[in-house]
């Protein structure tokens, strides 16, 4: 896991260069980084890991910012939690909070209980749409690196998440009340957020495959 939270700093790292190599420098930089976590019964080791990590990850991007851009320049952090359409605790966030002071992100993501439910599926489309609910600096900034960090080992509802078809869950076109993800991730690409997805088990692999079709997105598989 530490693996794959390292790799994280990294690729966010290389966003936020790509995102500021082209621009003029003469005033303060925002990078921003929502960390969207499934947070049902599989994902316990994970919970604990995301908050004792999500600190290093803070730390190595304040430093990169602060070494190759302007000293004003700064970090917000932010984290969603989802579950499934029907069972308890379905969402849970906390909006941006500026580095230094993550403590309140931190005491989120350990506050999650990791509640299982009874199908494979999760409500990661309405996970992505809470997350781009959140307070983020002004749209399409040429000033803002905006990354949104998926951390799940189950698929989200709807064909462009998984191939199992009917067997995984039966509404193939997603749920009544979210929009639909092809909606969704297009809306992502539109504000310019790269996706940094993870790739860990077999059942997730179809959404980061359609994603990067559409949108700037990093794939995680490589670091697990």
């Amino acid at each position: 896991m530490k693996t794959y939270f390292d790799a994280i700093t990294i690729d966010a790292q290389g966003t936020i260069e790509f995102t500021f190599s082209s621009n003029v420098h003469n005033r303060p930089l925002t990078a921003e980084v929502c960390s969207l976590m499934d947070c049902t019964g599989s994902m316990v080791s994970w919970i604990g890991a995301g908050k004792q990590h999500i600190k290093a990850i803070a730390d190595g991007i304040q430093n990169e910012i602060e070494e190759n851009y302007d000293k004003d320049s700064f970090l917000r952090v932010a984290f969603v939690a989802y579950r499934d359409r029907n069972g308890p605790c379905r969402f849970d966030w906390i909006d941006f909070h500026q580095a230094p002071n993550l403590e309140p992100v931190q005491t989120k993501i350990a506050s999650q209980p990791p509640l299982s439910d009874t199908d494979l599926c999760e409500d990661v489309p309405g996970g992505l749409d809470k997350a781009l609910q959140l307070g983020r600096a002004k749209e399409n900034s040429s000033r803002a690196a905006q990354i949104l960090v998926w951390i799940g080992d189950c698929p989200g509802h709807a064909s462009f998440c998984h191939n199992g078809g009917a067997s995984w869950y039966q509404h193939l076109n997603g749920l009544s009340d979210v929009s639909l993800i092809t909606e969704i991730i297009n809306d992502i690409n539109s504000r310019g957020i790269f996706l940094l997805l993870s790739d860990f088990t077999p059942y997730v692999q179809i959404m980061p495959e359609n994603s990067e079709k559409k949108v700037n997105t990093i794939i995680a598989n490589e670091f697990m």
